[in-house]
């Protein structure tokens, strides 16, 4: 049995990571939550996204990896699934500040066809 893939509700926090490395998670955007916050347990496998900015973004990276609460909480990047280039490489993020949020992946929904047949959506196997 696989792992389950979590998310948390109203999760954006602020990332400064640069590079390919994993994400050191800081403070949460006025009006949403951090992940311990939002319920969600260190060691969970998570979804996220995160994008260059909150009004004009131009990169992104949708992933998969492991929250990590710690006295700065991390998100590892264990499966990318897809970036702005289409492909499926970590962002090579330069500095400046980077936001994360929780989100499940359309890979991962669970769907419905137009007669009421349930099907999964092609997913990236790891």
């Amino acid at each position: 049995m696989g792992v389950p893939v979590n998310v948390g509700d109203r999760v954006l926090v602020a990332t400064s990571t640069a590079g390919t490395g994993t994400y050191d998670l800081g403070a949460a955007v006025s009006g949403y939550l951090t992940p311990a916050l939002a319920g969600v347990a260190s060691g969970s496998r998570v979804s996220y996204v995160v994008v260059d900015s909150l009004t004009n973004p131009s990169l992104f990276e949708i992933g998969e990896g492991t929250y990590t609460s710690a006295a700065t909480p991390t998100v590892s990047r264990t499966l990318i699934v897809r970036n702005n280039t289409g492909g499926t490489s970590a962002v090579n993020w330069s500095a400046g500040t980077k936001y994360l949020f929780f989100a499940p992946s359309a890979s991962r929904f669970v769907m419905y066809d137009s007669d009421g047949a349930m099907y999964v959506s092609t997913f990236v196997a790891f």
